[in-house]
């Protein structure tokens, strides 16, 4: 249908730990496509009552800030306004983008979180398509948009569904030229519109979200504006379930990606991989029809894990649904993919050390071949290497009871030519097993490395097996591998068609939402129809 090919990127992960850039981008390097280095210019004040000001700087990790807040009766505020330090932080942005620019390969962007008013008018991030761009310290969001006209940029804006005149989009000042495309789903939740099976809830001083700046607020009103999706904060770019942006574009280039955004050629997903295509009446996802009384919504759908519906949206209201019920068949599948998950203990709140835990292991397959991997990655510093005979990995998780950082584990989605008969072993570091395809397809499974936690907790307390008062607690610290059930190829994928004939006078909007069983979801970006 389209000879266009998906890239992934993030284009909302700030590159805040200016000193471990390279790190960083390297990690980027092994998770997406492309991605634009975001500066992002804020810096961290203690206010005191007396109206004085400890500077703390840009921490990379906010969380650094806040037991300085907690430990004194300051109050813990964020900059407004342009700051010197930014200039040289643009100037480390460029230089790095442009050390690992190859186009083709890997493409960088250079970008930033607008540092105007934000209040008013909501947040929004400026992205170059050239080397060159300034960190514009325009405070009004009309002067930003007449400073880049004529640049090869977008103001993309983000986490939108906020209240109006308190961080969220103010739709009386948008330009779809600079704006072709909004972001509505990061880790704070959904901007799509209200009700949402994922509310933009997550941000626990900026939550909860309201009708009047959604997305489809903007779309109610006749603004062509595309969907993408993108994580939001620091850490690893495009880390699993916090949004990734998909670009149908001809090439990994800038120009091209540049042209795909213009084009709106670009949907959004909240983790998972989800490969979608769509037309309405032989146009493409972003593009216009004038004149047409009905449509004809042709997609095509694959998703890596088992696909439960696709919804029609027109005009803000679910108009048609598909309903994923294919027979499970196992024993006549040729693909299969598996995911796996590593993590879960120990638990520092128990009494023992833990940073981070280190996962080095492997895969061997036979009878079958691996014919390829998705890492479902939170953290940075993941290592996975892969062909067809197996994998290799060294992954690191972390406890945490921070559920918005995602750090409780790290998995893989394994991509299989085999049968029910196809042998996986896996052995690592206190694991060491073989299960079969047959086997995964019927049932998911937990292995519990407690021989592990038992060593841990001697070594941490002093305390044995034989003393401990209730040995729940090894399983509770034990770090698990999880086999989920594997699934085949007509659990994942489907075609379909869907007609609408009672489209509205003047212009309607439709667009395509993906819903998989295990929860994530894509959103297309839609087609318009003026009648």
């Amino acid at each position: 249908m389209d000879d266009r090919e998906v890239y992934w990127g993030d284009f909302h992960k700030h590159l805040q730990d200016i000193d471990n850039a390279d790190s960083i981008v390297e990690s980027a390097r092994e998770n997406l496509d492309f991605y634009p280095l975001l500066c992002y210019p804020f810096v961290w004040f203690l206010q005191k009552e007396s109206g004085e000001k400890e500077y703390l700087g840009q921490p990379s990790d906010l969380s650094d800030a806040f037991p300085e807040a907690e430990e004194s009766s300051d109050l813990l505020v964020e900059s407004t306004g342009h700051r010197s330090e930014y200039d040289q932080w643009w100037e480390v942005i460029k230089e790095t983008a442009s050390k690992y620019h190859e186009p083709g390969n890997f493409a960088t962007l250079i970008g930033y979180e607008w540092h105007g008013d934000r209040k008013r008018y909501g947040d929004n991030n400026v992205i170059y398509f050239e080397d060159e761009g300034k960190l514009d310290p325009a405070s009004e969001l009309p002067d930003l948009y007449e400073r880049l006209r004529g640049e090869r940029a977008l103001v993309i804006p983000h986490h939108i569904g906020y209240k109006k005149g308190r961080r969220g989009k103010d739709w009386d000042f948008f330009d779809e030229d600079l704006s072709p495309v909004a972001e509505i789903f990061s880790y704070h939740g959904s901007s799509e519109g209200e009700p949402s099976r994922l509310e933009l809830n997550n941000n626990p001083s900026m939550g909860p979200g309201q009708t009047r700046s959604f997305w489809q607020e903007g779309l109610d009103r006749g603004y062509r504006v595309g969907a993408i999706a993108s994580n939001d904060g620091p850490g690893l770019p495009g880390g699993y379930g916090n949004g990734l942006a998909a670009v149908r574009a001809k090439s990994l280039t800038r120009d091209s990606l540049y042209r795909a955004l213009k084009e709106r050629r670009t949907y959004a997903v909240t983790g998972d991989r989800i490969e979608l295509e769509y037309h309405v009446n032989d146009t493409p996802m972003g593009g216009v029809i004038e004149g047409a009384n009905a449509a004809v919504v042709d997609f095509s759908v694959s998703c890596p894990d088992v696909l439960k519906g696709v919804e029609l949206i027109v005009n803000g209201k679910r108009e048609r649904v598909y309903n994923h019920l294919p027979e499970r068949e196992p024993e006549r599948a040729e693909r299969f993919n598996l995911k796996v998950d590593f993590g879960w203990g120990p638990a520092e709140h128990y009494g023992l050390d833990v940073d981070h835990l280190e996962w080095l292991g492997g895969l061997e397959v036979e009878e079958g071949e691996l014919i390829d991997v998705d890492g479902c990655f939170t953290l940075l510093d993941q290592e996975l290497s892969w062909d067809e005979k197996g994998a290799d990995w060294k992954l690191r998780t972390r406890r945490s009871n921070n559920e918005l950082n995602s750090e409780l584990r790290q998995s893989l989605i394994l991509k299989l030519k085999g049968s029910t008969g196809t042998k996986l072993r896996f052995h690592g570091e206190g694991f060491d097993f073989t299960r079969t395809l047959g086997d995964l397809s019927s049932r998911s499974e937990v292995i519990a490395l407690e021989d592990f936690a038992r060593k841990k907790v001697l070594e941490d307390t002093g305390i044995s097996e034989g003393d401990v008062l209730n040995d729940e607690v090894f399983y509770f610290n034990a770090p698990k591998i999880k086999l989920h059930r594997a699934n085949t190829e007509p659990e994942r994928e489907a075609r379909g068609s869907f007609h609408v004939e009672d489209l509205k006078e003047g212009g309607n909007y439709l667009y395509l939402r993906v819903l998989e069983a295990n929860g994530q979801m894509a959103w297309s970006s839609p087609v318009w129809i003026d009648r």
